[in-house]
């Protein structure tokens, strides 16, 4: 696709991937490096990883640690642009640690060949690798500092739904704006060439049916060109779904003039949040495609306190052990269920003290995230029939309804 150089989805079992076609040549990175930071040769450049969309070097300048991320055009510049923006602001509010970014290019055109943002490398390991490790009161502490931060987003709202971006005017990013959403939803595969509105949105009626339009036409699609019956009926379920959303838009979300919106993480995941040895929070990294977002969509838990309740502890001699002696995989994944239990508690106590309004907006908005859930699950196989009795229930105004959140973890 245009604007796409060196990037390529490719069709696997479990649907469309992104793929590098080349990869970055160390040595184009090495020359960029020593132009931006003006450096002597002295430095070392180390491939360190990669995710979804980007790949990871270690650069050791002396005794400072970088990290250069490398990135696939999915939504060529502006991919870029707004993350660099959100960190600066992160950083200017002084909320929680964050990379801070040395220099980027938004642009394709370089030697790299990509874009991408040179940051500095944050101390710590991921939370998940240090969890069975770390006090109880080091979770709490981690929950309670993740409190402050969305309390101090709450007050920091916006008045569109996308993504920020600097002020053209004012490239210091003194002055931001909300303008053209960057998400996963709106560029993946072909979503990025499709005639769709990219925001910015004013409500949250216009961003879920601009969501929903992509949905609708990849049905519509299979329903062309596929001669697997399995899927043709998935899409012909989608594309249904997708219609019966539509005619509850307006009643999910009536017309209430310009949203009040705030940023919001929604990959707060283990993963990307780094921890001391001693659980002392470090860093939140991957902040890629963080958007401003409707108060009912982003006043919710972090992502990784998210699981099933569970209301008493496991008892370790109840489960069975493996080879090694150890309790076995299920003793742990019922002990993460109760622990995030008691902290899912221990947030909400926090952000009441906090920050009421982000509260009243958490406990009124369950029926807006429940037909957000339905939005971004109309095309997943396993959800189509839960997501059809949910809107059966809806439309014959079976009160009280259950939700669909609750109906999707059984």
């Amino acid at each position: 696709m245009k604007g796409q150089h060196g990037l390529e989805w490719v069709q696997t079992t479990f649907g469309l991937e992104p793929h590098w076609t080349t990869d970055p040549e160390v040595s184009n990175i090495e020359a960029v490096i020593k132009t931006t930071l003006k450096t002597p040769s002295d430095f070392e450049v180390v491939f360190i990883g990669q995710g979804a969309f980007n790949k990871l070097y270690k650069v050791q300048v002396g005794n400072k640690s970088l990290m250069m991320r490398i990135s696939l055009p999915v939504d060529p510049q502006s991919k870029t642009e707004s993350e660099v923006a959100t960190l600066h602001f992160m950083l200017e509010n002084n909320i929680i640690p964050v990379p801070k970014v040395q220099a980027y290019n938004s642009s394709s055109s370089g030697p790299i060949g990509f874009e991408w943002i040179l940051m500095d490398f944050m101390p710590g390991m991921p939370l998940q690798k240090r969890w069975k490790c770390i006090s109880w009161a080091a979770k709490v502490a981690i929950v309670e500092q993740l409190a402050v931060y969305s309390a101090s987003m709450y007050r920091r709202q916006f008045r569109a739904i996308g993504n920020i971006y600097p002020d053209p005017k004012r490239p210091d990013h003194s002055t931001l704006e909300v303008k053209k959403i960057v998400s996963m939803h709106f560029f993946w595969g072909d979503h990025i060439s499709q005639a769709v509105s990219r925001g910015p949105f004013h409500s949250s009626q216009d961003w879920i049916a601009a969501r929903l339009s992509f949905n609708e036409a990849d049905g519509e699609k299979i329903l062309r060109y596929s001669g697997d019956e399995d899927e043709r009926e998935d899409a012909e379920n989608t594309v249904m779904i997708v219609k019966r959303l539509r005619n509850h838009l307006s009643e999910f979300f009536p017309a209430k003039g310009i949203e009040k919106t705030m940023l919001f993480h929604d990959d707060l995941s283990q993963q990307n949040i780094l921890v001391a040895n001693d659980g002392r929070l470090t860093a939140v990294v991957d902040w890629e495609c963080v958007s401003a977002l409707p108060l009912w969509k982003a006043c919710q838990y972090p992502a990784f306190l998210e699981g099933s309740h569970r209301n008493e502890r496991p008892i370790q001699d109840a489960y069975g052990k493996e080879e090694n002696g150890e309790a076995n995989d299920l003793f742990w994944e019922h002990l993460l269920e109760y622990e995030l239990t008691l902290l899912r508690t221990a947030f909400l106590e926090k952000m009441y003290k906090l920050e009421y309004g982000w509260i009243d907006v958490f406990r009124s908005s369950q029926k807006q995230r429940d037909f957000d859930l339905a939005a971004q699950n109309c095309d997943n196989p396993f959800c189509l029939r839960i997501i059809n009795s949910w809107l059966d229930d809806v439309e014959k105004k079976n009160e009280p309804i259950r939700s669909l959140s609750e109906r999707l973890q059984e």
